[in-house]
């Protein structure tokens, strides 16, 4: 008798935005990156429309349209002043809007600030 078996392929699909700083924290002027990437069951989806909107929370400055052909995406921006900086980016995978809702990065008022928090003083 011959047993066969496997795994149920997941449906999820994600949109997922990482900062070039672990905890997600910058200096006044300094630009953060972005890599967004859409998933689908865990792999990225080719030619998938996303809409994103940047800047300071509630006050977006740049809101586009775009087609990422492999699936991710890289964002920049910064802040002349303190508070916190968004990037808020919507897929659309297969008729599903999905949104990516986790999406704030603090923008600190000096250097030496930032240098004290990584170093936990």
């Amino acid at each position: 008798m011959l047993s066969v078996s496997g795994q149920i392929r997941g449906n999820n699909i994600v949109v997922m935005v990482q900062p070039d700083h672990n905890e997600w924290n910058y200096v006044v002027g300094e630009t953060a990156v972005f890599k967004v990437s859409v998933l689908k069951s865990s792999t990225l989806v080719n030619n998938v429309s996303a809409s994103y909107e940047a800047g300071p929370v509630m006050y977006p400055d740049v809101k586009k349209n775009v087609v990422l052909k492999n699936g991710t995406m890289t964002f920049s921006g910064k802040m002349n002043v303190p508070g916190f900086y968004r990037l808020k980016v919507t897929a659309n995978v297969n008729g599903l809007c999905i949104l990516w809702k986790n999406d704030c990065s603090w923008i600190l008022p000096s250097k030496s600030y930032s240098k004290r928090k990584r170093q936990g003083i």
